[in-house]
């Protein structure tokens, strides 16, 4: 079986083009299937957010689009189009977008 999914196989796309944008949502497609790797795109509406989660390996962050703030501890560091961050596993943390965002989220299992 493949590890892969939701990914074209006979034409290929931009990231950006795999996720949408929806009003007042935040939207999740996965990647893989594999349960040692989870590969993630997300896109956050304006002011959308993902609250405290703590995942079982490092998670990298990879902006597409727009911009997101990853919290954790008492800190916020600001990610931009173009930029990434990692998130070392089992770190409470949260994701908010402040405007329109698309991002690549990658979960490495210990």
């Amino acid at each position: 079986m493949a590890q892969l999914k939701n990914i074209p196989i006979e034409r290929a796309k931009s990231l950006n083009e795999l996720i949408d944008i929806k009003p007042h949502q935040v939207v999740s497609k996965a990647l893989t299937r594999d349960c040692d790797t989870s590969v993630v795109l997300m896109a956050f509406s304006d002011f959308e957010n993902v609250s405290e989660e703590e995942y079982y390996g490092d998670t990298l962050y990879y902006v597409l689009e727009g911009y997101i703030e990853i919290k954790y501890g008492n800190n916020t560091y600001p990610v931009n189009k173009g930029e990434v961050i990692m998130v070392p596993s089992h770190v409470l943390h949260s994701v908010d977008g402040n405007k329109d965002a698309k991002f690549l989220q990658i979960t490495v299992k210990e």
